[in-house]
């Protein structure tokens, strides 16, 4: 049975629905938040919708890709197009009305917990844990790289990115996903010496910590999903070949370890000459009785 009601024709009730109510328009970030809530509402309601999501690096994402759904800048930032307008659409008054209170609800849940509630709620459903964790490991990331943050927490906040790291690789799915236990030990490695590095720089450690998390999402957005297919999500997330790209991910995390291996090999190298040259000069002592 082909659904009643197809993205395209939720989105325009949903920007129909928010001009009706609210000033502006939807922030592109919130989209996908909104729309994601609004496939439960619309459940709730009885109304056949088709809105293909996936979980990835921020939370699920809606497939929009080669619909007339599109992000466009304006004077006044970014906003949602959509082709379909209300006029066009071809259910029944029941069903849309139905649709209406739909995503009005969950319209009001966006405008009530604002973007940080509602995608706390989201993480609520996440399939993982580890999901959560990350979000909170990126939250001090971006609190370390804030200096005036960094400083009402001292230390770089170093010491809360070091127990959110630890969390999150005790936490990690690797009876799920095998193949990347390796990656994540490698990873793990990698932050360990930003961290402890005395030249602490939080921007690198985001580099780091997102490449990670980047490579894990794509293998998870393509399990877990409602229907998106790999090429789909590939099309989605503007990527040729996903294998591809992960090879590529896993080939720098690991150029990055053995950079450090090298280096620690240089550093306890010159160690030992300088350990020997405080010691030969004591050793050439002539003792005489």
């Amino acid at each position: 049975m082909s659904p009643q009601l197809s993205l395209e024709e939720i989105t325009a009730i949903l920007l129909n629905e928010h001009q009706s109510t609210y000033s502006g328009s939807i922030p592109p970030k919130a989209f996908n938040k909104i729309l994601y809530f609004a496939a439960k509402e619309l459940e709730d309601e009885n109304v056949t919708a088709d809105i293909p999501y996936f979980w990835y690096m921020y939370g699920a994402e809606v497939k929009t890709a080669n619909t007339g759904i599109r992000t466009i800048s304006t004077g006044s930032g970014q906003r949602i197009r959509c082709d379909t307008g209300i006029e066009d659409i071809q259910a029944s008054h029941g069903t849309i009305r139905k649709a209406r209170k739909a995503v009005s609800r969950s319209l009001d849940k966006y405008y009530s917990n604002n973007l940080e509630g509602i995608t706390d709620e989201m993480y609520e459903e996440a399939p993982y844990d580890v999901q959560r964790i990350y979000r909170e490991l990126d939250t001090q990331i971006e609190v370390a790289a804030d200096s005036n943050q960094a400083t009402l927490f001292g230390d770089n906040n170093r010491k809360q990115i070091r127990r959110n790291l630890l969390l999150f690789v005790q936490a990690f799915p690797t009876a799920d996903f095998p193949a990347y236990e390796d990656d994540l030990m490698i990873w793990y490695r990698v932050m360990r010496a930003e961290l402890n590095d005395d030249d602490f720089n939080a921007e690198k450690i985001d580099r780091l910590a997102t490449k990670f998390w980047r490579l894990f999402c794509l293998e998870l957005a393509s399990r877990e999903n409602n229907g998106v297919s790999r090429d789909e999500i590939e099309v989605e997330r503007n990527i040729f070949d996903i294998e591809a790209e992960k090879k590529t991910m896993r080939a720098d995390l690991l150029e990055r370890e053995r950079t450090n291996a090298r280096q620690n090999a240089r550093n306890t190298e010159t160690a030992l000459k300088a350990g020997e040259a405080f010691i030969v000069p004591f050793l050439d002592i002539e003792v005489t009785g």
